[in-house]
């Protein structure tokens, strides 16, 4: 049992104080953090986001249609899979970048959980794609002691570490000024042992970040026995509160924003209306409805099996059992099928390969898809490179500009095969000079080629050339078919 005081989270005086701004985004990502969850966090919203049938459904009905209702998860899946495919080969560091240790130290362990920098990279960018909002704070030491070592301030831990702020259940509020956070307030919740019982005592601490001029400060409160105390002030030796968010597509703020798939979150949930209504007909199909024919129905109590018509006097009525309409599941099938086609649009394939049994999803890529990634994937990067060069900060170094790349794969994944072979077929022909070709499509688009020129590829690329001139006909040379893909 737990022993449980809560703050006033309503009380704009206080540093628990939740503010409205931060109120409204929780009610709009209510749908998507339910969904990140999994299908037992959106049953536990009940009829929010399954709908129900008031006229015809008792509690009892509804609970259990909410119960056998099958989720088929295409957000979630398309979230996770596409911070997989952002992060898949890992954050890179630059020469430069990897001589400096607090870099190093943060590649192989970038929070106080253990984990090193590709899975907290991975971790941001589900936050940002789910929850709209990725929001990093670099939680350096309190005070650095500059007669220790590298080596020695890390044995004691005094070195930077990254903290993931979950921006639905831990982000209280921010205040902002010509684009820069003047204050950043986060809940922390811990569990204490009651030294008088076996209970234990639930302890809200709030962190609250300040900017006054050119000196930032933390201090950090407490609730406990009914009231607000502060567990102290410490300063923290920079000009800027350390707070970096990754928010890709459209912002509501400076560290909030949207999922930018809020499409297919809406789609999800239309799937599962669908699916559970049909999932339930099915169930009825299989089982002959009692109908009461000419009698005058006050009130029809719904179950499963039968309808129960209840009449006043002694009126006759006729009874026999009739099966539900096979066009009626038909066209809960095709409306499914109206659904899942436009989830296919957001890279996901819905696949039910039995006809209408439970349908599983996968991953695909599509020209849309290709190109959200390459944006999320360039957003990221620079999200990382902010959080780096924060660390260095804290450690008086200078992280080098673009020292981290994160995932070169969308470099190549920037045009599609078909689009790639389009290309290859247009040089062929001579309609398209090679320089231009590399200049304007290739480099831009393909990572790999960012620090190269035309002058170091020409005579490779122009050896094979049927007619001398500068067409690119040696594309296969750049990249052989099926690489793009």
């Amino acid at each position: 049992m737990n022993l449980t005081t809560t703050p006033d989270f309503s009380n704009p005086s206080s540093p628990f104080y939740l503010e409205q701004k931060i109120r409204g985004y929780r009610e709009k990502i209510d749908l998507p953090d339910a969904l990140m969850q999994g299908e037992d966090a959106l049953k536990e919203k009940g009829s929010s986001y399954l709908v129900r049938r008031a006229k015809v459904e008792t509690d009892d009905l509804f609970k259990n249609r909410l119960e056998v209702s099958n989720l088929v998860n295409a957000f979630q899946i398309g979230v996770s899979g596409w911070a997989g495919r952002l992060t898949g080969q890992g954050v890179e560091l630059s020469e430069d970048a990897q001589k400096i240790d607090i870099v190093n130290n943060i590649k192989g362990k970038a929070d106080r959980k253990g984990n090193n920098l590709d899975v907290f990279a991975g971790q941001v960018a589900s936050d940002g794609l789910g929850l709209g909002s990725g929001i990093i704070l670099v939680d350096g030491p309190e005070k650095a002691n500059d007669n220790l070592s590298q080596k020695e301030a890390n044995e004691q831990g005094l070195r930077p570490y990254l903290r993931l702020v979950n921006p639905v259940t831990e982000l209280l509020g921010y205040s902002e000024k010509n684009g820069e956070l003047t204050e950043f307030r986060i809940l922390e919740i811990e569990e204490r042992e009651n030294d008088n019982s076996y209970q234990k005592e639930i302890i809200y601490k709030a962190r609250v970040y300040k900017k006054n001029d050119s000196l930032v400060t933390c201090e950090v409160f407490e609730f406990s026995d009914n009231k607000e105390k502060s567990l102290g002030k410490s300063n923290i030796p920079l000009n800027y509160i350390p707070v970096v968010a990754y928010t890709p597509g459209k912002q509501d703020g400076l560290l909030i924003g949207d999922t930018p798939v809020r499409g297919l979150a809406n789609l999800t949930k239309a799937h599962w209306n669908s699916w559970s209504l049909e999932t339930w007909v099915l169930l009825a199909a299989r089982t002959p409805f009692l109908t009461v024919i000419g009698a005058k129905v006050e009130k029809v109590i719904a179950n499963i099996s039968t309808f129960l018509g209840i009449t006043k006097g002694k009126t006759e009525v006729d009874v026999k059992y009739v099966e539900v309409n096979g066009a009626g599941l038909e066209a809960g099938f095709k409306h499914i099928d109206y659904i899942e086609a436009a989830i296919r649009q957001y890279g996901i394939e819905v696949a039910r390969p039995n006809g209408k049994e439970l349908a599983t999803t996968k991953i695909i890529d599509t020209e849309k898809t290709l190109a959200d990634l390459k944006g999320w994937a360039e957003e990221l990067e620079s999200v990382i490179n902010q959080v780096l060069s924060i660390a260095c900060d804290f450690t008086s170094k200078k992280f080098p500009e673009g020292g981290a790349t994160v995932n070169k794969e969308f470099g190549y994944n920037a045009l599609t095969n078909e689009q790639v072979q389009l290309i290859k077929i247009l040089v062929d022909a001579g309609k398209l000079p090679g320089q231009a070709v590399f200049e304007y499509v290739i480099k831009p688009n393909f990572k790999a080629f960012k620090d190269v020129e035309w002058s170091d590829i020409e005579e490779m690329v122009l050896a094979d050339s049927r007619d001398g001139d500068t067409n690119l006909t040696g594309l296969d040379k750049l990249f052989g078919p099926g690489e793009n893909e």
